[in-house]
């Protein structure tokens, strides 16, 4: 039996989630809500980091963690956000992390006097004094005004401390130092369509209507481009031409322009000029690993594979564990009938990191392609413990379960998913007898 196959076939005969002696692992909840966060599932992250919470009072990053799920993805909350900080806090008021998120959610509920209440007790660092300037704009921009002058004082040269700024000057009339720190702001960030915004109305102040005219369609076309998502995109090959036009206007472009040039060439179909840009990005002194990453799943899903391969391996080159790049490899490997790498790759991962419930839903697909069916299952079985709301693997574990005769077990990991989902509509529609005669119906 290869590496790693006895260790997931034990896993599949305790018990999913279980140790060797049969009990449920502690940290259960706590890795399922880690692997969701991993996978963009927020909303299962949220579920279960509270259930560890509830489980485990005293472990103070699974109610911050529970916060940070509320605030991104779908169906954010910043009031549940804001229960969750608050506790984080009482636990530990020197969390200076925790406070800044209370305070962001707060901003972003609009309760600007908690929000200064709160950023009052934060650190002096540059991200403190952004949110301490921001919560007083509304109330009080002179304050805000002396805190962000101390900031640039300092030496802070955020794009985002700039365009504040650039705010902040334009309410308390002084139009002239406004607009010199909009323009900071668009040379470190072209993107920062708000700068646009503020100077394009200055311009139309002034009398220029061509100034004024030509910024605030630039405002218009950015917001619709990077802004909130409550607008439409424009199509790609318009904001292209936006993209040249503001080269055209403050010269090189910054790397995260050439990001979005990057994305904007994969949209329009002009996949050769992409590939080109990204791999030239992927050499640029400025991509962390993030960028890396993504440009990489850009080119995968483009297929344009040798380069996609190419810039996760360069990932693994700054972090060889990195979950993305080992798992997204041992996906380019099978793809290719490199079963072999694949297997070696996913059991060494599987080792170092034996929580990452991806490795072990491909390690179960190098199982059926060896033909492995207890590995398979063992491997699978795992997969669909640590991660229960992918109903594509749920399926898969389903249909081998059935292949090696066990329909019993299978009947139950079909009817345990925790969510409707496409995916199990469909299955069950395809195999309506039988799972009419797993409720007791006739099909």
């Amino acid at each position: 039996m290869r590496i790693g196959a006895t260790l997931l076939i034990c896993g599949l005969l305790f018990g999913c989630g279980s140790d060797r002696d049969g009990q449920e692992r502690e940290d259960l909840e706590f890795v399922r809500a880690q692997n969701a966060l991993a996978q963009g599932r927020e909303d299962w992250a949220r579920v279960h980091f509270r259930r560890d919470f509830e489980r485990h009072p005293e472990r103070v990053e699974s109610l911050r963690g529970e916060a940070s799920a509320w605030m991104s993805g779908a169906q954010q909350s910043y009031s549940e956000a804001v229960n969750a900080l608050r506790g984080v806090l009482e636990r530990d008021p020197t969390d200076q992390e925790s406070r800044r998120l209370l305070v962001r959610a707060l901003l972003n509920l609009g309760d600007w006097d908690l929000a200064q209440s709160e950023a009052r007790d934060l650190d002096d660092s540059e991200p403190s004094r952004l949110l301490l300037a921001e919560s007083l704009r509304e109330t009080d921009a002179e304050e805000a005004r002396e805190v962000l002058e101390r900031a640039l004082d300092a030496g802070a040269e955020s794009w985002s401390v700039h365009s504040l700024a650039s705010e902040v000057f334009e309410r308390l009339g002084d139009f002239e130092r406004s607009a010199e720190e909009a323009q900071r702001a668009i040379r470190q960030n072209p993107l920062d369509y708000s700068s646009y915004y503020r100077l394009g109305r200055q311009a139309r102040r002034r009398g220029d209507v061509e100034e004024a005219t030509e910024l605030l369609e630039t405002h218009q076309l950015l917001a619709r481009l990077v802004g909130d998502g409550t607008m439409s995109p424009p199509p790609p090959q318009d904001a292209l031409s936006l993209l040249d036009r503001l080269a055209a206007r403050g010269g090189v472009e910054t790397f995260a322009v050439q990001r979005r040039r990057a994305e904007l060439l994969l949209e329009a179909g002009r996949l050769a000029e992409a590939e080109n840009l990204i791999r030239e990005l992927g050499q640029n002194n400025e991509a962390g690993i993030s960028d890396l990453l993504e440009m990489a799943r850009d080119l995968g899903d483009a297929g344009r594979l040798a380069s996609s391969r190419s810039l996760f391996e360069g990932v693994l080159g700054l972090d060889p564990h990195n979950r993305g790049a080992v798992s997204s490899l041992a996906f380019l490997d099978l793809d290719r009938g490199e079963v072999e790498t694949a297997r070696r790759r996913l059991d060494e991962a599987i080792q170092a990191d034996p929580d990452f419930a991806r490795y072990h839903y491909l390690r179960g697909r190098v199982a059926v392609t060896d033909g492995e069916e207890l590995v398979a299952l063992g491997s699978f079985g795992e997969a669909v413990n640590l991660a229960p709301w992918e109903a594509g693997w749920r399926v898969e574990l389903v249909d081998l379960l059935r292949a090696t005769g066990d329909e019993a077990r299978a009947r139950e990991i079909l009817f345990e998913a925790p969510e409707a989902s496409a995916i199990l509509d469909d299955y069950r529609r395809r195999h309506v007898r039988w799972v009419g005669d797993a409720t007791g119906g006739t099909g």
